[in-house]
């Protein structure tokens, strides 16, 4: 069962808006997460989850983000082209753990 706090986040998350989860550790982000996901799949929803790592992708029942939008491993220049177009397209949810970590220019 969501608390206050996390019912109020899960909502937000329902508008279809972009949401930035943050928190402590151990106040329930992780258990929010996949309250919704749950959520949206019994909605029939497409949901794309990604993480910066491998580890975290996989705490989180995802894939990086490098394989799902076909990133680079290198820096991303003016000279690197990334196609994620159809990925993206097909997505009607992408779920981003621990975007902090993400290099910026990714």
């Amino acid at each position: 069962m969501l608390n206050q706090e996390q019912q109020k986040a899960f909502n937000l998350m329902l508008t279809g808006k972009n949401v930035f989860l943050t928190g402590n550790a151990g106040t329930g982000k992780s258990y929010l997460l996949n309250e919704f996901i749950k959520y949206q799949e019994k909605q029939k929803k497409k949901i794309i989850v990604t993480a910066p790592t491998g580890i975290a992708a996989i705490n989180v029942g995802g894939t990086t983000i490098h394989r799902a939008f076909k990133v680079p491993l290198k820096p991303i220049g003016p000279d690197v082209k990334c196609m994620p177009g159809d990925v993206l397209r097909s997505a009607d949810i992408i779920i981003i753990d621990e975007i902090s970590k993400v290099r910026y220019d990714v």
